[in-house]
This record gives C-alpha cells, structure tokens and sequence, in this order.
C-alpha cells in the first residue's frame, strides 16, 4: 500500500495532468459518439481490387472463389474489430471519466480558500502571483493553502484506499 508521500505525489502529478485528461476525455466521446468502422463493402474491395504478383495466374483485380469466401468470412471479423474498438474507447473513456470525476470530488470538499487555489494552479493554471493578487492573499499564504490542500487530498485518497476503493493513476 501506498504511503502519504507516494498519494501526495501521484495526486501532484493527477492535477499536472488534469487539462491533458479533460482533453484526452474529450476526444474519446467525440471517437466513441462517431467511431470510425470498417464497413463490410471496404473490407471486400480490399480484398477484391488487392493487386495480383506478377506471374501469378490472375489478374489484378479479379476475385477468385476462394478470395470472395474468405472476404465473406472477413465480415465477421470486421464487425468484431469494429466491437472491439468501440469497447476499448468505452473503458479507456470510463477510467478517465472516473479518475477525473474522483479528483473533482475531493477538491470539492477542501476548504473554499484551498478549493480555489488547487483550481487556480492546476486546472486553470494561473501563475503564482496573479493567483495570489485575485485571490488577495501573500504568496506565502498561498503556498501554505496549496500545501494543506495537497495533504488533504492525501489524506481523503488514503481513506478512500483503506476503504478497499481501487484508485487508478
């Protein structure tokens, strides 16, 4: 198991990585809602129009029996690649859908100054000092609610591991 430095460090890298995920998450709906599939007609005219070696006795384009079986054949495959593409999105989609989701609560049940902070410098990136100023604290007291933040989110994902909750990172 793993000890509150080593979560304090995979959650410092979580939040680092927060925009990459959103984005990452992003993308597979948009894949996962319109998912490029291999048809059936593309996966017989591969076949079909695939180019003969020279000397061999048909000719470029023609398809014998024995292609156009194996082509029929290859619908079935094709429909089983195009399943399983759909389902690696879909898993791929709900663990970072989870990861993220997990990240979210917690940092909504910090304390509101340590809420903002976590939010300022890592998911909307704000520099140190502008967050400070708009916040209207010292730069110190920000490093100090970053921290508390830091530990408290330690803290609630080493609850949530000792509880049998598996967190992936």
């Amino acid at each position: 198991m793993l000890d509150k430095p080593e979560i304090r460090t995979r959650i410092l890298e979580l939040l680092k990585s927060y925009p990459a995920i959103k984005q990452k998450i992003t993308v597979l709906k948009r894949e996962f809602e319109n998912p490029h599939l291999i048809s059936e007609q593309e996966m017989l005219d591969t076949m079909a129009f695939a180019k003969g070696k020279l000397g061999s006795r048909s000719a470029p384009g023609h398809i014998s029996d024995k292609t156009y079986h194996i082509a029929i054949n290859f619908r079935g495959q094709a429909a089983h690649y195009n399943r399983e593409q759909i389902l690696e999105i879909s898993v791929e989609l709900e663990k970072m859908e989870k990861k993220i989701y997990r990240l979210e609560y917690c940092i909504s049940q910090l304390p509101d100054e340590q809420q903002r902070v976590i939010r300022g410098t890592y998911i909307e990136k704000l520099e140190q000092k502008k967050l400070a100023s708009e916040l209207c604290i010292s730069d110190s007291t920000l490093r100090r609610y970053r921290d508390k933040a830091l530990s408290s989110l330690a803290e609630m994902y080493m609850m949530l591991i000792k509880a049998g909750v598996v967190i992936e990172w």
